[in-house]
């Protein structure tokens, strides 16, 4: 394996931190160069956000790796090692680290369709045991569609609909409380 060779910026602000927490990767914006700055240490993600928090201007020590992959692209990527230390935190809780999170896409009207007909599915096979006549497969199948077919096709409620429940008063006895009609056993 090549050595590392550990190289040193030319004073700069850090400007930006993000930690992409599926990659587990920091990624620093800088006003100098190098222009970014990467790192999955914790540590040194840290220390950047709050090299960005206090403004200040750091040497960083990096490693420049040039990649190029199978395709042909080709792109240089500057592993961050560590920088002078910041004269001291400004006391906020702001870390300066900027987290992203992915976030699942939305459901096709097909993948909507099979979450509908699974839990048709499983409603049904639970309600099966229940019916008068023996339930066979094709009976527990129709009743699986018809419940997928309801679930898939009911439409949101509106606003209005979402009021909360008022339940009138004494709905529910208070078990606290006595009736003095109560017959004792």
């Amino acid at each position: 394996m090549a050595e590392q060779k550990i190289e040193t910026s030319e004073p700069l602000r850090i400007t930006g931190v993000e930690h992409d927490e599926n990659t587990g990767f920091y990624k620093a914006e800088t006003d100098g160069f190098p222009k970014t700055l990467q790192t999955n240490r914790d540590a040194q993600g840290r220390e950047l956000g709050r090299f960005k928090v206090d403004g200040a201007r750091i040497i960083a020590s990096y490693v420049h790796k040039h990649k190029v992959l199978d395709d042909g692209r080709a792109f240089d990527n500057y592993y961050y090692y560590g920088g002078s230390l910041a004269a001291e935190q400004n006391g906020s809780d702001d870390d300066g680290i900027t987290r992203v999170r992915q976030h699942a896409a939305e459901k096709t009207p097909e993948e909507a369709w099979r979450i509908a007909l699974s839990v048709g599915s499983e409603r049904a096979v639970a309600l099966a045991p229940h019916l008068d006549r023996s339930a066979d497969f094709v009976t527990v199948w129709a009743l699986s569609y018809e419940f997928a077919k309801r679930i898939f096709l009911t439409p949101p409620p509106s606003a209005e609909e979402l009021e909360p429940l008022v339940m009138s008063p004494g709905a529910f006895g208070d078990p606290t409380e006595t009736d003095s009609d109560d017959i004792p056993f």
